[in-house]
């Protein structure tokens, strides 16, 4: 069984890839445009208008723990909209990214190394790790990942659940 997955980068050494069936678009965003919602966790950088609706934007940097990036006003960052069917709705969310790495085909997705690139604290937000020739790639579980963040949008979940940049995990 073949699957395509859409690979993105998020830093030098972090490429995750999710089912292409689940990308809605490929958009840009400018900083002036997002409204910020006071209390919500510091991975969510606030929300826009997306075609008449409002669509969450997640600062992926943020979210994985990864180096912080500051988002200047001037600034447009790229995103992908991704969606998934949970329960009895359907999600979407943006997801900031540092660039888009493009479209790859698995012949057989169920071998895929459980090696990851991200902190451990994340490991169960990745199905598994494709082992590149140049850089691996860690598929994202949508289900695992959406039913996080929905649970995950207060400040207080975060702060209780999500190890500090730098902390060390055992």
């Amino acid at each position: 069984m073949k699957l395509d997955y859409f690979t993105i980068e998020l830093s030098g050494s972090v490429r995750l890839g999710f089912p292409l069936n689940n990308l809605v678009k490929v958009i840009e965003i400018k900083p002036k445009d997002l409204y910020l919602m006071p209390g919500m966790a510091p991975f969510w950088l606030g929300i826009i208008n997306y075609q008449g609706a409002l669509l969450w934007v997640l600062d992926s940097h943020q979210f994985f723990n990864l180096s912080f990036v500051e988002h200047k006003p001037q600034t447009t960052l790229t995103a992908v909209i991704l969606q998934k069917q949970l329960e009895k709705s359907q999600r979407r969310v943006a997801f900031t990214v540092k660039c888009l790495k493009g479209i790859i085909t698995l012949e057989k997705p169920d071998f895929l190394s459980l090696a990851s690139s991200l902190p451990s604290a994340y490991q169960e937000l990745i199905k598994g790790t494709i082992l590149g020739e140049d850089q691996d790639i860690d598929i994202l579980d949508l289900e695992k990942f959406f039913s996080f963040i929905q649970n995950a949008n207060s400040m207080d979940y975060f702060t209780k659940n999500i190890p500090k940049t730098g902390e060390i995990l055992c």
